[in-house]
Formats: C-alpha cells, structure tokens, sequence
C-alpha cells in the first residue's frame, strides 16, 4: 500500500482560495505549480506530492492536517518478467 495525499474537502480548499483573493490560476502562478495540477488535485483525480502539499499550505497559510489527509493506495503489482525455459 503506498501513502497518497488528499483533500479532507475540496469544497473546502476552494473557499480558502476565495478568501485569500486567489482564482485557481492566481494560486497556480503564486505557488509555482501548474493550474491543471490543482483542478486534478482539487477534483479528485491527482493527488499531491509532500512538497506540493507544503506549497499549498504555505501559501494558504494554513496547517498540512487542516486541508490534507493521508490515505493508502493499493499498489499495482508488477508484472514480473517470465523466464524463458529451455
């Protein structure tokens, strides 16, 4: 299982955008990561690197388990390469 980071309630994120005077883009340019990152991230389809995350704190000034969980993902097994048998 690996550790992913999401949104307690993107709902939530939004609104503390709004109240800190940012649009999705503002915040992009503002934290250095891309717009299209943040609406993956905020709708549920990405999620965050740890230093993305801190970004995004940062720049909200707001605490990492004020906005964030940390859940787990099942890992894909890899497929392991067959051997030849002679």
């Amino acid at each position: 299982m690996e550790p992913v980071i999401k949104f307690y309630n993107a709902k939530h994120f939004v609104e503390l955008l709004i109240r800190k005077g940012h649009t999705v883009h503002s915040f992009a340019v503002v934290v250095g990561i891309e717009e299209a990152t943040i609406e993956q991230i905020t709708n549920g389809k990405g999620n965050p690197s740890p230093q993305a995350a801190k970004k995004i704190c940062d720049a909200l000034e707001v605490k990492f388990d004020d906005i964030f969980r940390i859940g787990y993902s099942k890992s894909k097994p890899n497929k392991q390469p067959q051997s030849a048998t002679n």
